[in-house]
């Protein structure tokens, strides 16, 4: 196996660690502690009965402040093998079995935008590309076509405020794709293209929109703003998820919100000179990244997440992938979000997650809104070493309770499940065994927000088509 990582060290980066440990207390052992110390070494470590073993380490440490990364820890016969950006580090031998190391721990400073395990890795095979891949309704006639955008360095629910390099910069023909929701007590956000990533360097694009206003926009250089631009038309609803892109063109920021063309802001600090993204406020992002090669003609309208690597013996190109609609990544708990486009038959909820060691009970609501006084189509409660509860509440009120004495979740345990929209109703299925069937009492039609709250995590989460 192989862990995968991308992410960023902060302009103020200490250091930060990555622990293979044996259980997910602070006294658990830690079968490979990885630590790199910025300006310094990177030191590696084990952990047994309350006191850390002999510290190996390598001077060559490739994470320097403000710059991104991306990187592998595969599982040997010998040890834990340490590739970082396409470089073998080292390898740091085993000291605890494998088959006593069951949980990941990652702490200290460091921005982690995507993580995950590979199940099958070969050296021969090296991973390349983690891509989020926007497939585009591009036919005249309404069908499917072809025509696909993807998403380098996609980052998924980034603490706020956020800032991160441009990995290779700006230039004509890119752009960078935003997708997020305006929570209900919005004020307003910003998104600015910069020249560093300090509070004094320069906003070559500040874009702020604010809300049952206007969206202004400027740029700020030698500690002053500029002639503010605005337009009064705001996309931006409390409330209400988005997509957009702002395109980079000769002329300047292209600006398309939910599909259509906003305004462009002309450049008045050169392209070469920007070099940092920053977006802060009142937001919530649950994904952006940038576009290689932007086409107007070929506007993406849906997003998945893929994970592409090179998995041929012969060296051509295999895909590993799920393809998830709205991908929301690690959400922050209690979670809310839209649901685009709404609920209908055919489709279904896909849910990731980890039962924390001392879990009593989560949810899961299918709502007719984000608010606590929106209704309740279903509530799917487990309750650890109990019953699996089901209900739906409407003009403040549970229905009849309907459970399930089998309940699958187990404290410290990790699951995928699905709840599958069926025309009877949400057909539950959790660890590829079907688990419930709770039949609809509110329309589907009326449902409209996903909430999910509760002792457990959340890795990942989406809608799939075609179930």
């Amino acid at each position: 196996m192989a862990l995968y990582l991308q992410g960023v060290v902060p302009i103020k980066a200490g250091r930060f660690e990555i622990n293979f440990k044996t259980g997910q207390s602070d006294t658990d052992g830690i079968a490979f502690h990885f630590n790199p110390r910025m300006n310094q070494k990177v030191a590696m470590n084990s952990f047994t009965n309350g006191k850390w073993g002999a510290e190996e380490s390598f001077s060559d440490n490739p994470f320097k402040k403000g710059e991104d990364f991306e990187m592998f820890f595969v599982i040997k016969s010998e040890g834990f093998q340490i590739y970082v950006n396409g470089k073998e580090q080292y390898t740091f031998k085993h000291r605890i079995p494998l088959e006593k190391v069951s949980a990941l721990n990652i702490k200290g400073d460091v921005s982690v935008n995507l993580f995950g395990f590979i199940k099958n890795w070969s050296t021969s095979s090296f991973p390349t590309e983690v891509t989020t891949k926007i497939i585009s309704l591009g036919s005249s006639r309404g069908g499917r076509s072809t025509v696909q955008s993807e998403i380098l360095q996609p980052v998924q629910n980034p603490s706020l405020p956020y800032v991160g390099p441009i990995s290779g910069g700006l230039r004509e023909g890119m752009a960078l794709y935003l997708q997020g929701v305006v929570p209900i007590k919005a004020g307003r956000f910003e998104i600015n293209f910069k020249t560093g990533p300090s509070d004094t360097d320069g906003i070559a694009f500040h874009f702020n929109p604010r809300m049952n206003q206007k969206v202004a926009m400027n740029s700020f250089t030698n500690g002053k703003w500029g002639a503010e631009e605005s337009f009064s038309d705001n996309p931006f609803k409390k409330g209400e998820d988005f997509e957009m892109f702002f395109v980079i063109k000769s002329e300047g920021y292209q600006i398309y919100v939910n599909g259509k063309e906003q305004y462009t802001f002309k450049h008045r600090i050169p392209l070469e000179k920007v070099s940092a993204l920053n977006i802060k406020g009142d937001v919530s992002m649950n994904l952006f990244g940038f576009i290689k090669n932007w086409s107007t003609s070929s506007f993406p309208t849906e997003v998945t997440t893929k994970i592409i690597s090179l998995g041929s013996s012969r060296g051509g190109r295999s895909t590993v992938q799920s393809e998830i609609l709205q991908p929301v990544q690690n959400p922050s708990l209690p979670y809310v979000g839209p649901i685009s486009g709404g609920l209908r038959e055919g489709m279904a909820l896909y849910v990731q997650g980890v039962v924390p060691t001392n879990a009593d009970r989560f949810e899961i609501n299918f709502k007719t809104g984000p608010t606590d006084k929106h209704d309740i189509a279903f509530h799917f409660n487990p309750r650890m070493g109990s019953k699996v509860a089901m209900n739906s509440l409407t003009k403040g009120k549970w229905g009849a309770e309907e459970s399930v004495s089998d309940n699958p979740f187990k404290k410290g345990e990790d699951f995928e499940m699905f709840f599958v929209i069926k025309s009877e109703g949400y057909q539950v299925q959790i660890k590829g065994q079907q688990h419930s069937m709770f039949k609809h009492r509110i329309p589907l039609e009326k449902v409209t927000t996903i909430n999910i709250n509760g002792k457990v995590t959340i890795s990942f989460l989406g809608f799939v088509m075609g179930m």
